[in-house]
């Protein structure tokens, strides 16, 4: 199997895992601060296990401690901030809502992407910008209807 399907499977199911994470919060009623840290705990926990068991049976050769590590510790932090947003966000404004603004961050990624990490050098920019246009137009399309059927 070619390594780019891979890749749209994955995406999809981050997809469904993004969307649906969120909601044992609604149902825990925890503070949003308590909530990012027990996840934390639990996120790092899973991935100590998940490196552990790839070490074990030699799928990955990568060390523990290596210098790009350091990036993923700054998007931890990154992370964290993002997530504490949204926990705070579902609490203020409800799940529905909350999720709807959460789906800006596919034009936003985008964007980002196209500038700081020249996407545009490797793909198509018509094309980034065309998904652009297209994630944004969804993105208010989902907040019309949310708003019509939750007023």
């Amino acid at each position: 199997m070619d390594t780019i399907w891979l890749g749209y499977i994955f995406a999809v199911i981050s997809s469904i895992f993004s969307a649906i994470y969120v909601v044992p919060k609604k149902l825990s009623g925890q503070r949003p601060s308590t909530y990012a840290m027990i996840m934390g705990i639990g996120y790092f926990a899973a991935s100590v296990l998940g490196f552990a068991i790839l070490k074990a049976f030699n799928v990955i050769d990568e060390p523990l401690f290596f210098p790009e590590a350091y990036i993923a510790c700054i998007n931890g932090i990154v992370w964290s901030v993002a997530s504490i947003s949204v926990l705070s966000s579902i609490d203020r404004i409800g799940l529905a809502r909350s999720n709807q603004w959460k789906s800006l961050q596919g034009p936003v990624g985008s964007l980002l992407m196209l500038v700081f990490l020249s996407e545009f050098l490797t793909a198509k920019i018509v094309y980034i910008i065309l998904a652009i246009v297209l994630i944004t137009a969804a993105c208010f399309q989902t907040f019309t209807i949310s708003r019509a059927i939750i007023l």
